[in-house]
């Protein structure tokens, strides 16, 4: 059973196997030129996004798992067929499935390409690009890009993503690989191969520029100005973001809206995401029921676990599961099924209590008016944060997209994808 072909750019979630949604917000006719042709992507370690504009003047905004699987024509059958319907893609003479499916083939090897910066501007990044762009039925042809990557791994990707971005696939010239500049790429679904190209490529840094910019602007490019209790508006003076990501915890500091650049340096910490804190613990403690599933159980496995716990899922008779139940926190491992609710909730207080907490309370010297709160990882941890920010009577101001009107219809993951689309319509493309 194949799957039905969407329209071109008129895509509903259920027509493919990546999370989807749009927007019902309209943006204003002089927002349009600059934003058209413009593509936001955002490849972190647990989730790639694709953000752009559609034919309705709408933002789309699309997620999938920064995860792969390589595999064969033998493989294909058993994946594409009827039981298990997994999409793949072929993309420089190799086939790779992709979505959430993967993790459903037992003892597949899934590469993720996670915790390392050498990630930003790999194939694996290029590809998980491609496949949304060919999944939401963007017509072939030009466009322009702006990639988000953490504060503290900016200055050294920077021209390495640009550069590969735009090379496109390898071309054979004398007997040498030589850029292309256009990148083909053909899904399961269709078969159509699609031709990409990308004029001009920019990198901004996840929090700092995207994330700020997001509370700064609604999607119109208004200036938004949200005062607390005190008459104080929430963003001035010294503001630190806390971009809990799957990979890393990003904390750029900024000063009435200028980033304090001294700081970049130590501002991405490897150490501090949901896969350290949350992911790579919750298979230590699957391991030590389930032995078995040592040589094959990942971070991706279990960051797609921990997504289906924290927002539901529809189940293979098409029933709403809840998050955050014991339903939704029940896996099939090893043919058994684990349940993982009290462990999950009982990392994420660990979570929040060991690394998160501390970044609240602040050390001598390092006082900050504002913190602000962005990410996945907040999921797991912000109301346990806001409930002992409350208790404790911490004088920091804790800000997050729940204090901000024009953001509340969004979600923690989806700030940093806001942002991209302010910043992509400030920022002068011709240089």
């Amino acid at each position: 059973m194949t799957t039905k072909t969407p329209k071109a750019r008129k895509v509903k979630a259920k027509d493919i196997p990546i999370y989807w949604a749009a927007s019902k917000i309209k943006l204003e006719p002089e927002r349009l030129e600059r934003l058209d042709k413009v593509l936001g992507f955002e490849g972190g370690n647990g989730k790639c996004a694709l953000v752009y504009l559609n034919d309705d003047s709408e933002i789309v905004r699309s997620i999938m798992p920064n995860a792969r699987m390589m595999i064969s024509g033998q493989q294909t059958e058993r994946a594409a067929g009827a039981v298990m319907r997994v999409p793949f893609a072929e993309f420089q003479g190799t086939r790779w499935a992709y979505s959430d499916a993967i993790f459903n083939i037992p003892g597949g090897r899934v590469d993720a390409f996670q915790g390392s910066e050498e990630r930003y501007g790999s194939a694996e990044h290029i590809f998980s690009l491609l496949v949304m762009m060919a999944e939401n039925d963007l017509p072939d042809g030009a466009y322009r890009l702006l990639v988000t990557v953490p504060p503290g791994f900016y200055s050294q990707v920077e021209s390495r993503v640009i550069q590969r971005f735009m090379a496109g696939d390898p071309l054979k010239v004398n007997k040498r690989d030589e850029p292309s500049g256009v990148w083909q790429i053909t899904l399961s679904k269709d078969n159509i191969r699609r031709t990409y190209s990308f004029s001009n490529v920019k990198v901004i840094m996840e929090a700092a520029d995207a994330g700020y910019a997001a509370f700064c602007y609604d999607l119109n490019g208004n200036i938004v100005r949200v005062n607390g209790p005190d008459g104080q508006d929430l963003l001035s003076g010294m503001v630190r973001l806390l971009d809990a990501g799957f990979g890393t915890f990003d904390s750029p500091t900024l000063f009435d809206g200028q980033l304090i650049e001294d700081r970049l340096q130590s501002a991405s910490d490897s150490r501090g995401g949901i896969m350290h804190n949350l992911a790579r613990p919750l298979i230590d403690k699957i391991i030590e029921t389930q032995p078995q599933v040592g040589s094959w159980l990942t971070p991706a496995h279990v960051d797609y676990w921990l997504r289906r716990y924290a927002t539901g899922y529809t189940d293979a008779n098409g029933n709403a599961v809840t998050g955050w139940t014991e339903a939704s926190g029940t896996v099939s491992i090893g043919g058994k099924a684990i349940g993982l609710k009290a462990m999950i909730d009982h990392l994420s207080q660990e979570y929040a209590r060991t690394y998160i907490w501390p970044k609240i309370v602040g050390t001598p010297g390092d006082a900050v008016d504002a913190l602000i709160a962005i990410g996945g990882g907040w999921l797991y941890t912000h109301s346990t944060i806001q409930q002992w920010h409350r208790e404790y009577h911490v004088p920091t101001r804790f800000i997050s997209y729940l204090d901000f009107p024009h953001l509340k219809k969004f979600s923690w993951v989806d700030i940093n994808l806001v942002g991209i689309m302010q910043v992509a319509a400030l920022i002068d493309w011709s240089k």
